[in-house]
């Protein structure tokens, strides 16, 4: 006979809570921002010495994020069942990364959980500022194409057509500009026309995901991303930021180093970074320092990085100066997110200015010239 939990699911007496939970809630997904804004909300509490469970209570009654409020009472009901608070975490991947996971399990660890979901919560505050800085640079020249976009097409669909129709009935000679535009509109108004169009949409998302989803592929085409100027120094200097201010988090949480730069390279979104990971933490544990293998790849670790890292390591204040390194990166992608803008905006609108230019040629062009034959 199948029950009801506290966070309304359903379960049977086949299914163990472990089988439950991975098959209901693993796939869950909630917003960075409301992840950072919980962990910052709990810390708070914990600091405030309330209690955990009391705490977890409270917050799952969330009106912005219902997705979340289920999550957070499972969680609740693991930890009243004897799990730990990271080990409930961990059941939710897509909600508590592993570096949530791992600096939950290192508070737990030594007794101070509430100051390391405190250091968390900075951490992911900073993370998500940076992320959503890096989305608006890449989100404005995206939604200026899309407007542009749209507008021409509906000049091509509903104004040229009529002029485009009387040049035919003037049965003069036309000049090449209006013959590529009177060919694109027709592609445009037809079936076929619409038809290639979606089927292009569809065979470019499909091959974004394909490439995304093949970690050979996603660093090709992470490597010739970072090839174009402006983007790649910026998406580069965001990747550094992430990795040493996680970094910086992890090593100060009391975590393995090894493990530490792997979780930071992971979380960091370069699969560059991600891919490295595995020789950096085997040279750590061959005994050389994280600055000597960065040493020998200057092209992915820049000679600032490398240079605070070795001074960390030399006088045992590793976090420290990894926490400098982010916040210089994050200086470094903020001014390079305001050039990128500075720079693409009379981009933009040189383009846009060149496809009108081109539609008023194409319709005055055989005007003036059979007002002239007429003359």
């Amino acid at each position: 006979m199948s029950r009801v939990t506290s966070a309304g699911m359903r379960t049977s007496p086949n299914l163990t809570p472990d089988m439950e939970l991975e098959s209901t809630y693993r796939r869950v997904r909630v917003p960075p921002r409301v992840v950072a804004l919980f962990t910052r909300q709990l810390s708070a509490m914990l600091l405030g010495g309330v209690p955990l469970l009391q705490a977890l209570d409270t917050l799952q009654h969330n009106e912005d994020c219902p997705d979340l409020g289920k999550v957070v009472t499972v969680v609740a009901d693991l930890i009243a069942a004897g799990h730990t608070f990271s080990n409930a975490c961990s059941h939710f991947p897509r909600v508590f990364p592993s570096i949530y996971v791992s600096m939950a399990s290192m508070g737990e660890h030594v007794g101070q959980l509430d100051q390391s979901l405190d250091r968390l919560a900075l951490w992911l505050e900073k993370d998500e500022a940076l992320r959503q800085r890096i989305i608006s640079a890449l989100t404005y020249p995206a939604l200026i194409l899309s407007v542009a976009g749209t507008l021409t097409l509906l000049l091509f669909y509903t104004v040229l057509p009529g002029f485009l129709q009387i040049f035919r009935e003037m049965n003069i000679p036309l000049p090449l500009v209006t013959r590529v535009v009177m060919a694109i509109t027709d592609i445009i108004r037809s079936p076929g026309g619409w038809l290639l169009g979606f089927s292009l949409f569809g065979l470019t998302f499909g091959g974004v995901q394909y490439v995304l989803n093949r970690r050979r592929l996603r660093i090709i085409a992470y490597r010739w991303v970072l090839r174009l100027p402006g983007l790649g120094s910026m998406l580069k200097a965001g990747a550094l930021a992430r990795f040493s201010a996680a970094a910086a988090n992890l090593i100060h949480s009391g975590l393995e180093l090894t493990k530490c730069y792997k979780l930071a390279a992971a979380s960091s979104g370069s699969p560059l970074l991600e891919k490295d990971a595995a020789n950096l933490t085997k040279a750590i544990q061959e005994g050389e320092l994280a600055s000597a293998h960065m040493e020998g790849d200057r092209d992915l670790y820049p000679p600032t990085l490398v240079h605070l890292v070795a001074a960390g390591e030399e006088v045992s204040q590793l976090p420290e100066l990894l926490g400098r390194a982010a916040a210089y990166y994050e200086e470094e992608c903020n001014y390079l997110v305001e050039c990128l803008s500075a720079a693409i905006e009379p981009l933009l609108l040189g383009g846009v200015a060149s496809i009108i230019a081109t539609v008023v040629l194409s319709i005055f062009v055989p005007m003036y010239s059979f007002i002239g034959n007429l003359g």
